[in-house]
C-alpha cells in the first residue's frame, strides 16, 4: 500500500513539473530604439500549455507613468527621451501565473539634428577632405555618408579623398532608431593644386622645418633632390611630398642650393617640374 502511494505521488509530481516547465512568459518589441512620439508595437510571446487556464489576462507596465495596458499585444508611445524598463504579468484565472521584466529595454532619443563639418587640411592634399558632424547630445547614432562620387561611409568621422577636381554634393543620414532620422547635405568643391616653396630652414625650431609640396593628395609623384654636383641625395615616391633636409640614409645634408625634379607617376594630371631650392640651417 505504501509503495503504491509513493509511486502515485512521484507520478503526480513528474506530471506537474512537466506541465509547468512549458510555461514561458516573454515578449518582443518591433524596435528597442526610437525617438519620442513614435509608436512601438509590443508582442506577447508567452507559451502556456493548452487546458492550463480558462481565462488569460495581461498587465503591461511601461515605466513612464502611463496606465497599465491589458491588451495582449499593445501599442505604446513614449513622449520623453529616456531609457525604459518594460514588464509583462500573465494572469491565469485571476491568479498571477508568471511575469517577465526587461530592464532598460527601450531607449528613446531626441529627434537628431546635425550639420556637416568639413576640414581642408593642406597636409592631406587638395583632394582630401575631413568630414565630421556635431550634435547637441551624446546619444548613439548610425551614420551613412554619401560623398557624391559613388563612395559611402558609416563612421562619424571620415577622411575622404576624391580622384579629380569637381563640385560634389555631400549627404549625411543620421539614424537614431525607428522613424527617427535626420538628413542634411552640403556641396564642396575640390580644386587641384601643385605649388612649391623655394626655401626652407630645417634647424629644429619648428618653423619652416620641412620642404612641403602642396599637391592634390591623390596623384602619386616621384620627387628627386640632387646636390650641385648632380648626385642624388634624396628620392621618394608618394602622394604627399615632404623633405626634412636629410639624405636617404637619414643624415643631415649641408646647407646650400639643391636641384629638384618631380614628376607625376599616376592620375590624370601629367605634372612635371624642376627647379632649385635653398636649404638654410
Amino acid at each position: 500500500m505504501k509503495l503504491t502511494k509513493l509511486i502515485s505521488i512521484q507520478v503526480i509530481l513528474l506530471l506537474s513539473t512537466t506541465v509547468f516547465a512549458q510555461i514561458e512568459v516573454g515578449f518582443t518589441a518591433d524596435t528597442t530604439t526610437t525617438c519620442d512620439n513614435v509608436p512601438i508595437i509590443f508582442t506577447d510571446t508567452t507559451v502556456i500549455p493548452d487546458g492550463l487556464c480558462n481565462n488569460i489576462t495581461w498587465e503591461w507596465s511601461f515605466d513612464d507613468g502611463s496606465p497599465i495596458s491589458n491588451l495582449q499585444n499593445p501599442e505604446h508611445t513614449y513622449t520623453a527621451p529616456n531609457v525604459y524598463t518594460v514588464r509583462l504579468k500573465i494572469f491565469c484565472d485571476d491568479s498571477l501565473l508568471d511575469d517577465c521584466t526587461r530592464a532598460n529595454y527601450i531607449t528613446v532619443n531626441d529627434i537628431p539634428t546635425t550639420n556637416i563639418l568639413v576640414d581642408r587640411n593642406v597636409y592631406n592634399g587638395a583632394y582630401s577632405l575631413f568630414f565630421d558632424c556635431n550634435f547637441p547630445d551624446t546619444y548613439t547614432y548610425n551614420y551613412k555618408w554619401d560623398f557624391g562620387d559613388n563612395s559611402t561611409a558609416t563612421s562619424k568621422k571620415i577622411l575622404h579623398t576624391y580622384s579629380h577636381e569637381s563640385s560634389y554634393n555631400i549627404e549625411l543620414i543620421v539614424n537614431a532608431g525607428k522613424q527617427c532620422r535626420d538628413t542634411t547635405d552640403t556641396t564642396v568643391t575640390v580644386t587641384d593644386t601643385f605649388t612649391f616653396p623655394d626655401i626652407f630652414t630645417p634647424n629644429g625650431d619648428c618653423k619652416n622645418d620641412v620642404f612641403f609640396i602642396k599637391t592634390n593628395g591623390y596623384t602619386i609623384y616621384k620627387f628627386t633632390v640632387m646636390n650641385r654636383w648632380g648626385q642624388v641625395v634624396y628620392t621618394v615616391t608618394a602622394k604627399n611630398i615632404t623633405w626634412d633636409g636629410r639624405n636617404t640614409s637619414g643624415l643631415r645634408v649641408p646647407a646650400g642650393t639643391y636641384y629638384y625634379f618631380i614628376k607625376a607617376e599616376s592620375g590624370e594630371e601629367q605634372y612635371s617640374k624642376k627647379g632649385y631650392l635653398l636649404l638654410i640651417r
